[in-house]
């Protein structure tokens, strides 16, 4: 796997991991898949069990991973190229759900995709959604809603210029 971006989250009392990837910015498909990977496979040395789930085309370079509220599940967030769309993928400990809930709050992209490469990272609390545009410079601040996975702009920073290499969150998720 070369560029793009990984979400590797656990499932919940087994061996096997759900590894979540993007396509390089400059790959023509820009798919979000995911893969399951078995550690007790093969005498312990561990496999890939499930390849290549296709769950969607045309998604930024990024993903952020969040407990959802209920302790159990997981969301897994990506942004949608050429659109001003959030995804937000339900993950349970025996599916994910491939339907995401859509949140049509981020600015609008079009098809420059060297604009595609983006962080996008989820406050530990899981309230809140930030995402850097690398090129651009420019940082969008969303609100989170961990039991829905629905989210809301608060601030948009379209200034431009700067280039932001990342963004993170405070463990106490207070501060960007």
């Amino acid at each position: 796997y070369i560029g793009g971006c990984v979400q590797i989250i656990p499932i919940e009392r087994s061996t096997r991991y759900y590894i979540f990837t993007t396509d390089n910015f400059d790959n023509p498909n820009h798919a979000l898949q995911y893969h399951i990977v078995d550690m007790a496979a093969d005498n312990g040395l561990g496999d890939v069990v499930v390849k290549n789930r296709l769950l969607q085309t045309g998604m930024m370079e990024s993903l952020a991973a969040v407990r959802h509220c209920n302790g159990r599940d997981w969301w897994v967030v990506g942004r949608k190229g050429t659109s001003d769309e959030y995804l937000s993928f339900l993950v349970r400990p025996d599916t994910v759900i491939n339907a995401p809930v859509i949140s049509n709050i981020g600015a609008y992209h079009h098809g420059i995709v060297h604009d595609w490469v983006t962080v996008t990272k989820i406050s530990p609390n899981g309230n809140w959604l930030a995402t850097a545009y690398v090129i651009e410079g420019n940082i969008e601040l969303a609100r989170f809603n961990d039991a829905t996975g629905e989210t809301q702009v608060v601030l948009q920073d379209y200034d431009g210029g700067n280039h932001s290499l990342g963004c993170s969150f405070s463990s106490d998720s207070r501060d960007l």
